[in-house]
């Protein structure tokens, strides 16, 4: 299906754009679940303007994905796992369907956390990645690993079938979430999948030489990439090529990313981490968004 803009991210600050793009004539999907953002896990916001009682977590997405959906913008409660830019982006979804759009705004929060497997720090470049389109080429024929239980691990793995046929996917001692369609894809291309908790990286002077697993087993490996739970935004960012700050997404006081077409909002580009910035940056991203789209692309806010 196409649309003109498909915001990845279902938080606040990715309801926020939806109600601008939709209410501004532009057809528009919002992927995530706002029932599983962190704003909807928060029990209590009282320095959120307009609520002087303070407002639930839950409560305050539900009214935001209504208002959304109110000026027509669908939400589906299904995970990115590739992107893909073109003369339209394309957005592949766990479940096997293909999106395209004529913008995107990425609006998923803050990356996820380290692994926390012992020596994981010390060896990020040195045989540890957390980005196989950044990395892969350079394990090209060899042994490696993912460790992730979930849709991301799932994707990133298959990913490394065009740099190396010898990948194994470690779920890191969770049980295995992946959807159907892409457990069928691992069986298919021949990749293992193991629920084995990895313990801790080993190595020698030169880099990783593989994984201690908690049963005592010692897996070789000249690669591990780190795909815990779902992709962020700045995954997608280094995907796609796009300037970095630290972690966060570099954006200008329009919300534009490095990569024309492409907007970002929220967490994902940098602190403080609050509602108020978030729901204000989805609207500016939003704004610019409608430009792009209507090819009136030029400066929404004087800033002189």
């Amino acid at each position: 299906m196409t649309y003109d803009v498909v915001i990845i991210g279902a938080g606040a600050a990715g309801l926020s754009a939806a109600v601008y793009t939709a209410r501004g004539g532009l057809k528009t999907v919002v992927l995530g679940d706002p029932m599983n953002s962190r704003v909807a896990k928060a029990h209590q916001f009282d320095n959120y303007l307009g609520f002087p009682q303070g407002i639930g977590g839950t409560e305050l997405m539900e009214r935001s994905a209504a208002q959304a959906r109110r000026f027509g913008a669908d939400i589906l409660k299904d995970e990115v796992v590739a992107l893909a830019p073109g003369e339209s982006f394309k957005v592949r979804l766990a479940a096997g369907d293909h999106l395209e759009a004529k913008a995107l705004i990425l609006a998923t929060g803050v990356a996820g956390k380290p692994s926390g497997i012992k020596g994981e720090e010390g060896l990020v470049g040195q045989g540890v990645s957390h980005c196989v389109i950044c990395d892969g080429f350079f394990y090209r024929g060899r042994k490696v690993a993912v460790i992730g239980h979930a849709n991301y691990g799932a994707q990133e793995a298959l990913e490394l079938l065009a740099y190396t046929r010898d990948v194994t996917l470690f779920s890191n001692g969770r049980p295995f979430a992946i959807d159907e369609k892409l457990r069928e894809r691992l069986g298919q291309e021949g990749i293992a999948l193991h629920d084995d908790k990895v313990l801790e990286f080993t190595r020698d002077e030169s880099g990783l030489t593989g994984m201690l697993l908690q049963n005592g087993e010692q897996f070789p490996a000249e690669g591990a990439f780190i795909a815990l739970g779902t992709a962020g935004s700045a995954d997608f960012a280094r995907t796609l090529g796009i300037e970095l700050s630290g972690d966060a997404i570099a954006i200008d006081r329009e919300g534009k990313t490095s990569f024309p077409g492409i907007f970002a909002a929220g967490d994902c580009t940098g602190g403080p981490q609050q509602m108020a910035k978030a729901v204000g940056e989805g609207c500016v991203a939003a704004l610019s968004a409608i430009a792009y789209v209507k090819g009136t692309d030029k400066p929404l806010i004087d800033w002189k």
